[in-house]
Order: C-alpha cells, then structure tokens, then sequence
C-alpha cells in the first residue's frame, strides 16, 4: 500500500513540482521499488500472508487482473477529466459537461449485459471481453486521431468505447474465480478488487501528469511567440543565435544606411548592435 502511494506521488509530481529528473522523484521511485520488493519477500515467507504470491501466477488470474484494471483505470480517467474537455473544448456548462457523461458511464452497463448474455450460451465466453477491447481499442483511436470532431460524434464514439469496457468486467471477474481453487476465490476476488482501485488511480495521477505536461509545452509555446513578436523578421525565422546587422535595410524597412551600418532595429525600437547575437543582447 506505501509503495502504491508512492507511485501516485511521483506520478502527481513529476513534472508539476518536481522534475521528473529531480533527485527527490529519483528517491520516491527508489523507496517505491524498495517497499514492493520487501512486500514480496515477506509473502512469500509469511504462513498466511495478505496476498498469497502464487495465486497471481498462471495464465489467467494476472492477465484477467490486468485486463480489469486497465478497464475500469480508462473509465474513471475519462470520467475524471472529459468534463474539462467538454468545457474548454465544446463550450459546455457544468451541468451540460455532467450530463455528456452519460454516454460514458451508463452505457458500459449494455457492455457487461451483453458479456453476461453471452457467457450463458457459449463455451469460449473470453472471446465476448476480445470483441469488447477490440471494439474499444478502435474507438480510442478514433478519438486520438479525429479529434476535435463535432459533440455528437465525440459521444457515439465514448458510447462504443463504454460497450467495448463494459464487457471485460464480468469476463475478467468469472475467468478469476473459474481459475482458483474454492477456498481462495474470496481472496482472489478480493486482490482483483484492489488491483481494480490501485490501476484507477494510477491512470486518474497519469491522465492528469500527461494534462500538466501538454499544458506546460503549451503555455511555453505561447511564451516564445510573445517574445519573438519583438525580434526582427530575420531572427524570427532562424533557427539559433543568427548574427544581426546583415542586410538590416531588407529586414526592416525603417532601418537606415545608418542603422544597416550600425545593427538591426527591433520592433520596440531597440538596436541590436552589429555583431552580437540575439542570445546576448536578450540576456
């Protein structure tokens, strides 16, 4: 439980408030694996552990915890900040973003009836949650490549990727308890659980440290622009430190003989003197 924390930390951090190269988050990722390593030696020493180590192994309890956590971590990482996304993007009102959850939230419930309907009648019931994730897949793609797309089209597409999650959970949650033996199906269903919360918030402190990091690039963007407003035509299209003074008259029009001679004027009136780089004269 302290290493998961800590993951959630790092992962809120980085980039935020420390760097991701900081010796404080090298020293919180170190702690982290340092906690995990000593919680597996202790359960595979202890009589009765917490979570027996042996039950996470064999082709179907891990790969079924995965698949579980992977969806219901995108569920609640879309439901944390589509709102924003429906504000800024669309326009929205709080009210209007809540209500466009709709499409997101209630509707994996028809994904995990159709799951259940078909487990009933067929042999090889994973192949409903293969369907599902496939379906889903192609929506998030969607989604990463079409965007903006008008709102109802963003709503089809989250309503597919609901129905698509919607059918892992109770594939994921039968394949668990089929897979272990009688006495252990409580503590297999209760580490599936906990693997379901941890990925969740995994993926909310993710979302939001990938949110931070576009928002910073962003922002530095519009910093520069509103720098180089002020540079000369010839700086704003180089790329480096170019040398000022050459060629001043075609560069600025206001620019004299004199000033060709002398440097190269910027649109705030300043004169670069000839020869010096722009790095120099803006520090």
């Amino acid at each position: 439980m302290a290493s998961a924390v800590i993951v959630m930390l790092v992962l809120t951090w980085g980039g935020n408030r420390f760097a991701w190269a900081s010796p404080e988050i090298v020293a919180m990722i170190g702690s982290a694996l340092a906690l995990g390593v000593a919680f597996v030696w202790h359960a595979r020493r202890a009589s009765e552990p917490f979570l027996p180590i042996p039950l996470l192994s064999g082709s179907v309890v891990p790969y079924a915890m995965a698949a579980g956590g992977c969806a219901i971590g995108a569920m609640i990482g879309l439901t944390v900040h589509m709102p924003l996304y429906y504000e800024v993007v669309y326009g929205l009102t709080a009210s209007e973003a809540g209500l466009a959850l709709i499409p997101l939230v209630a509707v994996s419930v028809l994904g995990a009836w159709i799951a259940g309907r078909t487990m009933m009648f067929t042999k090889h019931y994973k192949r409903a949650a293969i369907g599902g994730v496939a379906v889903s897949t192609c929506s998030a793609l969607a989604l990463a490549l079409l965007t903006p797309m008008p709102l109802w089209q963003m709503l089809a597409v989250l309503s597919l990727l609901a129905v698509g999650l919607g059918t892992v959970f109770p594939v994921s949650v039968v394949s668990i308890q089929n897979a272990v033996p009688r006495a252990q199906v409580g503590t297999a269903t209760g580490a599936m659980n906990f693997f379901r919360s941890l990925m969740a918030s995994f993926t909310v402190a993710a979302f939001t440290a990938i949110r931070h990091g576009a928002s910073h690039r962003r922002a530095a963007r519009h910093r520069r622009r509103r720098h180089d407003r002020g540079l000369p035509l010839c700086v704003r299209r180089g790329c480096g430190p170019a040398r000022l003074g050459r060629d001043a008259d075609a560069v600025d029009g206001r620019a004299s003989a004199g000033g060709a001679a002398a440097g190269c004027r910027l649109g705030n009136g300043r004169i670069i003197p000839k020869g010096q780089t722009v790095t120099n004269f803006a520090a």
